[in-house]
């Protein structure tokens, strides 16, 4: 069960191994080099299948991922802020943002070996930004744009959550350059929608940074 244990705490780059994730492959140099033994890839294969590893797509971490922080923020910033908005009848928002394109196709099909299928797609690539906010209970809200994030798009989007929610809102977003803005801050400010602009340590907790907390007054 060694090498069943070496492939759950290690990735191949840790054993210097020429590969980013465990494949077939991987695990066969592995045993080669483990324990001198040439194993045939689909004794590989079989037993992966009989330890229970599928194919899987892998979830996305920022390298710069900070465990403490992230833990330090979620023991004490995060409970904070779910009081406040409990407190002040709010509620907690998390706002994101994402590019929707058309020429994504992640779906599978059957053909008979050999022959590919082929899936029509014009050659013109377009995007379109979606901003969103989720609750703690699942709701979502979100906005479509055309182009990149920027201030005014940000802020309206926020006035907007506000005045849709019908209640106070505290949104809690990542490190975006966007997010900490000064512009977004004063205009927020200014508009007295949110009366506190708390920021967490800039360095990445995940994927999604460290988080920022704005709290409506």
């Amino acid at each position: 069960m060694k090498l069943r244990e070496t492939i759950l705490a290690d990735n191949p780059g840790q054993l210097k191994l020429p590969f980013a994730l465990w494949k077939r492959r991987a695990v066969q140099d592995a045993v080669r080099r483990l324990f001198d033994i040439e194993m045939p890839i689909r004794t590989v294969g079989e037993y992966l299948l009989r330890w229970g590893f599928t194919p899987q797509r892998p979830a996305r971490q920022a390298i710069e991922r900070n465990d403490t922080t992230l833990h330090a923020w979620m023991d004490l910033r995060f409970p904070e802020s779910v009081e406040r908005a409990k407190r002040k009848g709010g509620e907690i928002y998390w706002p994101d943002e994402t590019a929707v394109k058309q020429d994504g196709h992640w779906g599978r099909g059957y053909a008979p070996t050999g022959q590919t299928p082929v899936l029509a797609m014009s050659t013109r690539r377009t995007s379109i930004l979606m901003i969103s906010a989720i609750t703690q209970k699942g709701l979502v809200r979100f906005a479509f744009h055309e182009g990149a994030i920027n201030c005014d798009r940000f802020i309206a989007f926020l006035e907007a959550l506000i005045a849709d929610a019908g209640r106070k809102a505290f949104p809690l977003v990542d490190n975006l350059k966007v997010h900490r803005s000064n512009p977004v801050k004063a205009q927020l400010i200014a508009a007295r929608q949110f009366t506190r602009y708390r920021q967490s340590p800039k360095a990445p907790c995940s994927l999604h940074s460290g988080r920022t907390t704005a709290s409506s007054g």
